[in-house]
């Protein structure tokens, strides 16, 4: 204010800045500018004596930059509160649907494993029945059998664990479980939300299913209680952590003045 004469410099100037600004910002739009001055510097003789800036506008511009600066920290909060409900809706994505893989592996190694067992059993009953109504050969031979189904059955139990492992690479054998772990909610809308959250969270599952993959996840008890005092802090811990940011002295932020009229 110091240095214009009238508002075609000042609007040269301010065209100037946006120009450049709209080489270095990725929108559309060009962001609310606040102008401002320095009083000390406007009430010197460097100011023309021809000036005819309305040095009134530029005070209410300056009144707004003050109450920005003083939302900032309320600002600050708030923003910290809504990534971490971000991040908190994230992780019980992610929970739901290992709770759900976990469920699916636990029930199929029941399976493997039952075969496992079953079939030594079933083969040293047969032995104990036939004992005496075979010769040495041919209770080798049974005794043999038995050993090699159980083997065989076990090398399967490791070869179906890895292909199971393996599948949790692909993105549409992971949606299988997110439509199961959200049947209820997607059934009742389309919840475009969840859907979009999902998609940013099946990203990154493959990465934390190779780290800690499926057997190693803890009892579904113990899975079932975390996801529900997840549930519970997103539901209402962190909901009350954003009431408690909001003080019955806050004012809403101004809004953007037009003023200078340059536009």
């Amino acid at each position: 204010a110091d240095l214009f004469a009238t508002m075609r410099d000042f609007a040269r100037s301010y065209g100037t800045l946006c120009w450049n600004l709209s080489k270095a910002i990725p929108s559309k739009d060009i962001p609310h500018i606040f102008t401002t001055y320095l009083p000390e510097q406007a009430n010197t003789r460097n100011r023309p004596q021809n000036s005819v800036i309305p040095l009134e506008d530029f005070d209410t511009a300056r009144k707004e930059i003050i109450n920005e600066i003083k939302q900032t920290p309320t600002r600050r909060a708030d923003n910290s509160v809504s990534d971490l409900l971000q991040t908190a809706q994230k992780l019980a994505v992610h929970s739901r649907v290992c709770d759900q893989i976990g469920l699916a592996y636990r029930n199929k190694k029941l399976i493997w494993h039952s075969l496992i067992i079953i079939f030594p059993i079933a083969t040293a009953l047969l032995a104990w029945l036939l004992w005496n109504q075979l010769d040495w050969k041919n209770r080798t031979l049974l005794l043999a059998g038995g050993l090699a189904i159980g083997i065989l059955t076990y090398f399967l139990d490791k070869l179906l664990s890895d292909r199971f492992r393996h599948s949790l690479r692909r993105a549409e054998f992971l949606n299988t479980f997110f439509n199961q772990a959200y049947n209820h909610e997607i059934g009742l809308s389309e919840r475009e939300d969840l859907q979009a959250l999902w998609k940013s969270v099946r990203k990154e599952m493959p990465h934390s299913l190779q780290a800690i993959p499926p057997s190693n996840f803890p009892f579904r008890l113990t899975r079932r209680r975390l996801i529900q005092e997840l549930e519970k802090t997103i539901k209402n811990d962190i909901p009350q952590l954003r009431r408690q940011l909001e003080t019955p002295s806050s004012t809403p932020s101004p809004q953007p003045s037009t003023s200078p009229k340059i536009y």
